[in-house]
């Protein structure tokens, strides 16, 4: 598509007719891309032909028309000087002969004029009540800035265990094997790009083992194991999030779970948690895209602790509320304001039913949107409700922790039977329950032993992906354990804690009805920020975050007792800027022509991996990725290695590319999101100050560097294939103040002087 969308542009005429996948048609992943559909195009026509199996559309009497998994979707886009702006959309659903016969017969007349839904630009019909009055609630991150992904281990069956034995022991005995070794006792399989044997036993070595580093986290739904975490990035576990995880393991807090996309079209969302503890990335769901994301609600720092709370949001809270700034007092539980009354309001919106039935297309293709309380009254009620949420899901609920397996109940109560603990099933075939008496029945664990007075609403409860009460039994059938009678009351208080859910949300409904119901118990007056504000308070954030990335490096450096980094956000070792800071000479290949330096092809005529020079390779990446917009980082690589020069993208040249990509990250030349890469910055205006000045620091090193070699270093080593005016300017006003700070040594003046990194400065 991007090929033609060129050579149309370049015509200035013409058509566009494709068939693909219909992902991009709704994806907050591909917003970009129908944006510049919709920009290229002054007619777009597109006909959604769904038969999506990975979002359950087939049970629902859907064929997808070309007997694969992944929905498809018709796009004709014509393209003339003058053209009227039109847009039409088509929904083809059903049996695949009725699909195919409606356009042979109906053609283009199938069409109807659209309009593209909300600031995303969905190009997705929805029966759901208006996106405006959806777009009014605020998205999670925006109230939480402080967000990422949970906890990606990579082998789950080595670095997740049931207790802290289970994890020492494996630690201790995976430390010590040569790696063909550990590779074949764990049966851990070939290595990963972001996971290999080595690197996970170099990250246990360097840390002790130490029991310290033994953790729990939140597995799945109410199912807490154990892990060794020691924060390293492509260590023991392959992605471990320290700079969100640590705020969960430096004191007490609660952390939100929730998931940005939901893949299951025909059931309803139930995408929302809470944990104390860090989490693993599948804790509320595993279906494919359901990516889970944790909020947490506090912020440790190095003195205290600050709400993860957005500044406008508590503004518009307290506006809405009519409310003044003192009656906002964080930690404080008796004002009419403070932080945990806030989460917990938000966790009951996230349980009302009606809410989760009203905005449903919503849901499944973006973050929750939180609506604004209309009144004092309404806030209290759902704070109220929601706190009694979080307690009964975190088992913390008076009435949860009164249970204990083999205490008195009364006979109708849901209790274990029999005296055999092992665990050889659980249920029936097709999870059904046993001795079903109207909506009561039993759940066997072998053929004697069970629970008896099970109702079926409550075994059927889902969180996500799962349902709770078999997935957490079934977890432990496939490990080969028996019940203790702790797991046995764990098991008696989840079941507890989803009836009293079940109440709870309906409470939820009647709290919201009795204050005007949907949308009138809520404000229509405290819309989130426009783009612009937003966009100031987003960098303001992004410092933050980029604040708590380097202190979570430096405390997993500190608690190892190692200077080994090499994650994601680590220090710049292989640079060569860096080896001039150090006092070595720099490599000759770093000393490029003109061409080279710039990103241009080499003059060779069979290019060289080699021979890369860092800025050849900087200034293709930013050049790939100012062209291209996000791209998957395979795509990346082979669009890079194409602007090179270079025919094929041979494993010497990928390995290149991959450290290139990841040095590009760490420079602020591109950025991660939802596994795409994407350009950071597009301008050096972007740039926060500070980081600037290291960076020149770092181009200036300690050796000499005269006044026309500092500024093309610096701009090569962004990506910057041209020195223009603004770079220079920008390089010569931090070099000054570098100067005065005594930071950078100069010698001569004007043309003739040079710089160094000051001998005092590391």
């Amino acid at each position: 598509m991007r090929l033609a969308q060129s050579r149309l542009a370049a015509l200035g005429t013409g058509v566009l007719g494709y068939i693909t996948s219909n992902s991009y048609l709704e994806s907050p992943t591909f917003r970009g891309v129908r944006q510049s559909l919709l920009h290229s195009y002054p007619q777009l026509r597109i006909v959604d032909l769904h038969g999506n199996a990975n979002k359950g559309e087939i049970s629902g009497g859907d064929e997808n028309v070309f007997e694969i998994k992944e929905g498809v979707a018709i796009a004709i886009g014509s393209v003339n000087p003058g053209m009227a702006i039109r847009i039409e959309h088509a929904d083809l659903s059903g049996p695949r002969h009725i699909k195919c016969d409606r356009l042979l017969s109906e053609g283009l007349g199938i069409l109807s004029p659209f309009a593209p839904m909300g600031e995303k630009l969905q190009l997705a019909r929805s029966d759901a009540f208006g996106i405006g009055e959806y777009e009014l609630g605020w998205p999670l991150p925006t109230i939480s800035p402080l967000n990422s992904a949970g906890i990606i281990t990579a082998r789950d069956a080595l670095t997740i265990q049931f207790s802290e034995k289970q994890v020492w022991d494996t630690v201790r005995d995976f430390a010590k094997r040569e790696v063909e070794d550990v590779r074949e006792a764990y049966s851990l399989g070939d290595d990963s790009r972001d996971w290999q044997v080595e690197l996970a036993q170099k990250d246990v070595n360097g840390t002790g083992p130490n029991k310290r580093h033994l953790q729990p986290l939140l597995y799945r739904p109410f199912d807490i194991r154990q892990t060794y975490y020691t924060g390293q990035t492509r260590g023991f576990l392959c992605m471990p999030r320290p700079e969100v995880m640590r705020h969960m393991l430096e004191g007490r807090n609660l952390g939100l779970i929730s998931c940005r996309q939901m893949s299951q079209a025909n059931e309803e969302w139930a995408l929302v948690g809470v944990s104390r503890l860090p989490i693993e990335g599948c804790a509320i769901s595993n279906k494919t895209k359901e990516i889970n994301y944790l909020f947490p609600l506090w912020r440790h720092q190095e003195v205290g602790q600050a709400e993860n709370l957005s500044t406008s949001f508590l503004a518009a809270m307290q506006s809405a509320l009519r409310l003044t700034p003192a009656d906002y007092r964080p930690e404080d539980p008796t004002a009419p304001l403070h932080a945990e009354k806030i989460f917990h309001y938000v966790y009951a919106v996230l349980h009302s039913p009606a809410y989760r039935q009203r905005y449903a297309a919503f849901l499944r293709t973006d973050f929750p949107r939180i609506p604004i309380p209309g009144s004092r009254a309404v806030f209290d009620a759902l704070a109220q409700l929601g706190g009694q949420l979080v307690q009964w899901h975190l088992l913390e609920h008076p009435d949860a922790i009164k249970i204990v397996a083999g205490s008195e109940y009364p006979e109708s109560a849901t209790a274990f039977f029999g005296t055999d603990l092992s665990l050889q099933k659980v249920a029936e075939t097709g999870k059904t329950l046993a001795e079903l008496s109207g909506d009561v029945g039993k759940v066997f664990i072998n053929a004697t032993s069970g629970f008896a007075n099970v109702r079926l609403a409550t075994w059927q409860h889902t969180i996500g992906g799962y349902q709770v009460l078999h997935k957490w039994l079934d977890d432990r059938r496939k490990a080969g354990r028996s019940l203790s009678q702790d797991d046995i009351t764990h098991w008696l208080r989840v079941y507890a804690a989803l009836e009293a859910t079940q109440a709870l949300m309906q409470q939820v409904d009647e709290a919201i009805d009795a204050h005007g119901g949907w949308p009138g118990a809520f404000s229509q007056n405290h819309p989130p920020p426009d783009a612009a504000t937003l966009a100031v308070e987003q960098a303001a954030q992004k410092e933050q975050l980029k604040a708590h990335k380097k202190a979570a490096i430096k405390k997993v450096a500190r608690d190892a007792g190692t200077g080994w980094t090499e994650g994601l956000f680590d220090s710049d070792s292989d640079l060569d800027e860096m080896a001039t800071a150090a006092g070595a000479p720099p490599r000759p290949k770093s000393e490029a022509a003109p061409a080279k330096a710039a990103g241009g092809k080499t003059s060779s005529a069979t290019p060289r991996a080699e021979d890369l020079t860092d800025d050849q390779l900087m200034c293709a990446l930013r050049a790939v990725l100012a062209e291209s917009g996000a791209l998957a980082p395979n795509d990346l690589i082979r669009q890079t290695a194409r602007r090179l020069g270079f025919a094929r993208t041979a494993a010497p040249l990928r390995a290149v590319l991959e450290k290139a990509i990841g040095r590009a990250v760490r420079r602020g030349i591109a950025a991660q999101a939802d596994g795409l890469l994407s350009l950071e910055v597009k301008s050096i205006e972007g740039y926060d100050r500070d980081f600037l000045k290291q960076h020149l620091l770092g181009v200036v090193g300690r050796a000499w560097r005269g006044t026309a070699e500092v500024p093309v270093r610096f701009a090569r080593a962004l990506g910057f294939a041209r020195t223009g005016p603004k770079i220079e300017e920008t390089v010569w006003k931090l070099m000054r103040a570098l100067v005065r700070a005594g930071q950078v040594e100069i010698q001569g003046r004007a043309a003739s002087a040079r710089y160094r990194k000051a001998r005092t400065v590391r």
